[in-house]
């Protein structure tokens, strides 16, 4: 378990270009995945360069390490990383492990690209709860276009974003809490010091 080489030197872990990344942009380590049991999670605000975004963060228990250390995995709500998550988190079995990865796709038409995030237990991938073609009663908010100021004419995805946190702390974590009633000790929460890497985010 734990992350796909030798083990890193941060428990802090993110995504940077769809890689799985540890320790500043200057002296980073990558990964091509992390696996574990998802223990905890946690949304809440988080500022990048002077501007608010809201960031996941799942906790991932290595059971095979000695110690079982508790990895941070963190990523922006509003990222794909957390569009993926979010849409696949109600699939997870929480008594299972993990495998984690991501990725990045270039957009059709575009010189832009989107992040994404894969989730195998048992050597299958987790597939996505909520998607586009869903039944009435697994439909998201739609994304609004935009039609005045500096942004006009782009999708806002603020209320599909407000749903998912919504979602993630009503339904997803008290399903890892009926598994993992302790969640994350108050050691492996602690915050990482200096600047974290920071992907695919909203502006």
């Amino acid at each position: 378990m734990g992350l796909g080489r030798e083990a890193g030197q941060s428990r802090f872990v993110n995504f940077l270009k769809g890689e799985l990344v540890t320790g500043p942009k200057d002296n980073k380590v990558t990964y091509s995945f992390i696996e574990g049991d998802i223990i905890d999670l946690h949304v809440e605000p988080a500022e990048y360069q002077g501007k608010e975004y809201r960031k996941v963060t799942v906790y991932i228990q290595d059971n095979d390490a000695d110690g079982s250390p508790v990895y941070q995995l963190g990523f922006p709500l509003e990222s794909g990383y957390g569009a993926s998550f979010s849409s696949m988190a109600r699939n997870i079995d929480f008594k299972l492990p993990v495998k984690i990865s991501g990725g990045m796709e270039k957009m059709k038409d575009s010189d832009l690209s989107y992040s994404k995030m894969f989730i195998r237990q048992n050597g299958k991938y987790v597939k996505w709860y909520y998607t586009k073609d869903n039944d009435a009663g697994k439909k998201m908010p739609p994304p609004e276009k935009i039609t005045k100021g500096k942004d006009k004419g782009k999708m806002d995805y603020s209320a599909r974003n407000d749903w998912y946190e919504k979602m993630l702390f009503e339904v997803v974590l008290p399903e890892i809490r009926k598994v993992w009633p302790n969640g994350a000790d108050k050691k492996s929460k602690a915050k990482p010091e200096g600047a974290e890497i920071v992907d695919d985010l909203p502006f």
